[in-house]
């Protein structure tokens, strides 16, 4: 599928910076309304009856194995919400069905709990994906938490 990737601050350096060639990139300029009206621009370059896949930048340290395992895990339910969970705790990247995007796109960019009210509205139809793999859960809010990951990477704990 066709990867979008959303960029909003600091655009003009990221896309100097970093090498996307296999990316649509789209720009944000609402991108200080949060996250959710990132998602809606990202949603709105998306073909239709297309379901999608979210992965926070700041969740870098999924294996691509477990993104291969929840792909087959959505081919066998397409409308259902795919979310993996490490030890319970639920984690990204999520898979969303094509059904929820018009309505995602309908509702207001500062729509109390963003995604989340999708999530919780949807609650029967999610198949959580139980993995073994700890970067469901990893992400990179602090320079501390990125130096944790990279040392996990260096000395080979990422497996």
């Amino acid at each position: 599928g066709k990867v979008i990737v959303v960029l909003g601050a600091d655009k003009d350096e990221i896309v100097r910076r970093v090498n996307m060639p296999e990316a649509e990139i789209v720009y944000n300029a609402g991108f200080e309304k949060g996250m959710f009206s990132s998602l809606k621009k990202g949603l709105s370059s998306l073909s239709p009856g297309k379901a999608f896949m979210i992965n926070p930048v700041d969740c870098p340290a999924v294996k691509k194995s477990t993104y291969e395992a929840l792909i087959r895990q959505w081919e066998r339910s397409p409308e259902r919400v795919h979310i993996p969970s490490f030890k319970g705790r639920r984690g990204h990247p999520a898979i969303y069905p094509a059904r929820l995007v018009s309505e995602i796109l309908d509702s207001p960019d500062d729509l109390s709990g963003g995604l989340n009210f999708f999530i919780e509205k949807e609650k029967e139809a999610i198949l959580h994906f139980d993995t073994a793999d700890k970067g469901v859960i990893m992400d990179i809010d602090t320079l501390a938490d990125y130096q944790c990951l990279a040392d996990a990477f260096k000395e080979g704990k990422n497996d």
